[in-house]
């Protein structure tokens, strides 16, 4: 039984093209997918709100998954249509990379941006054959994600009806949340 999907949600809007305060900065959607159920609960259900892979600079809601010579990553949307298999509306979220340089965040969160680890993001910007940053701007564009999950999480609170979901049981997920949250 195949679940259906609904692909590029509009879930807010955001500003790319920093460039440092020089702009020109442009104004993008942000999206999501959303994976529901093939058959309606009776009651509103858990919702998932899952956050793709790639160190902030690569990867999407559709298409996450990387191999690293013993193996080949499950991406993101595929997760989201085994939840929903099992009955769990779930949304895979698309957030502002690196290399759109999001404008800084309106309202940070990190508490020592000059601290940021930089071991991973640094080894996959030298694969992607993109030049050192510093640990600020690599919280620049954290902070930018965090926004945009937020903002997917809020969306799928306010149109909990609409996917079936119990907007106090929505649960968030995804390879980059757990270096988010613990940074936060």
């Amino acid at each position: 039984m195949s679940t259906p999907t609904q692909r590029d949600i509009v879930f807010g809007h955001a500003r790319i093209g920093y460039n440092n305060g020089q702009g020109p900065v442009r104004v993008v959607a942000l999206k999501l997918d959303a994976y529901m159920p093939a058959v309606a609960a009776r009651a509103p259900v858990p919702g998932l709100v899952l956050a793709h892979g790639g160190v902030l600079h690569r990867g999407s809601k559709e298409r996450d998954t990387f191999s690293a010579g013993n193996g080949t990553s499950t991406s993101v949307a595929e997760y989201c249509h085994r939840f929903a298999a099992l009955g769990l509306p779930s949304f895979s979220v698309q957030y502002r990379l690196a290399q759109m340089d999001p404008e800084p965040s309106r309202e940070p969160v990190l508490t020592r941006p000059d601290q940021v680890p930089m071991s991973r993001a640094s080894v996959l910007r030298a694969e992607m054959s993109l030049p050192p940053i510093e640990p600020r701007d690599m919280a620049r564009f954290m902070e930018a994600a965090f926004d945009d999950v937020t903002g997917a999480v809020r969306f799928v609170k306010a149109h909990h009806g609409d996917y079936g979901i119990d907007p106090e049981r929505i649960v968030l997920g995804g390879w980059e949340v757990r270096q988010l949250c613990r940074l936060r």
